[in-house]
């Protein structure tokens, strides 16, 4: 597993990629630390090494880094890279899959996502998936949102969510996304 903290956007983030892919992404938070010890969390116990020190370049590392950086400067950026999901269900994987189909500027509800997985009703359990999400941005969970618009929640924050949001351009107001007709259930 490689491992990087670096400077972005709003403070310090943090990424892991694993042979199967992007493993982890921690969002800017104000210290090199605080990025440090959200990496740490979020991969528990797998064995990894930093960057710095692995032989050789890590390409999928160094173009998830850069890309991150220029998704929190403001760009419109793809975030392409393999995934590594490993420690999820199929159910799991398949919404998180399918959050990477939603658009850069656009919404969908919890509900949208749990009949694209195949489980309608299943609102709470996508709810829950997102929770997990380890590779926010990458897997845009901030997109997701509840019926009608609410903003439902967010790992990072609701204000860390706003913020991702209002970058790409989404109207948030009183709790709520600007969704036109329909919009949050396509």
């Amino acid at each position: 597993m490689l491992t990087q903290v670096f400077r972005a956007g709003w403070g310090w983030a943090a990424v892991a990629v694993s042979p199967q892919g992007v493993r982890a992404v921690v969002l800017p938070r104000p210290t090199r630390e605080e990025a440090q010890a959200g990496l740490d969390r979020e991969l528990g116990a797998c064995p990894r090494q930093a960057a710095a020190s692995a032989p050789g370049p890590s390409p999928v590392l160094d173009a998830v880094r850069d890309a991150l950086c220029r998704y929190l400067e403001g760009r419109r950026v793809e975030f392409p890279f393999p995934l590594d999901l490993s420690g999820f269900t199929p159910f799991q994987r398949k919404v998180l899959e399918l959050t990477r189909t939603i658009p850069y500027g656009e919404v969908r509800s919890y509900g949208w996502l749990a009949r694209g997985a195949g489980c309608p009703g299943g609102a709470r359990a996508v709810g829950q998936v997102m929770r997990r999400n380890p590779v926010a941005i990458v897997v845009p969970c901030h997109r997701v949102v509840g019926s009608g618009g609410r903003l439902g929640g967010y790992s990072g924050g609701l204000g860390r969510k706003v913020q991702l949001l209002k970058l790409e351009g989404v109207e948030v107001s009183g709790g709520r996304v600007r969704v036109s007709k329909g919009r949050e259930d396509r």
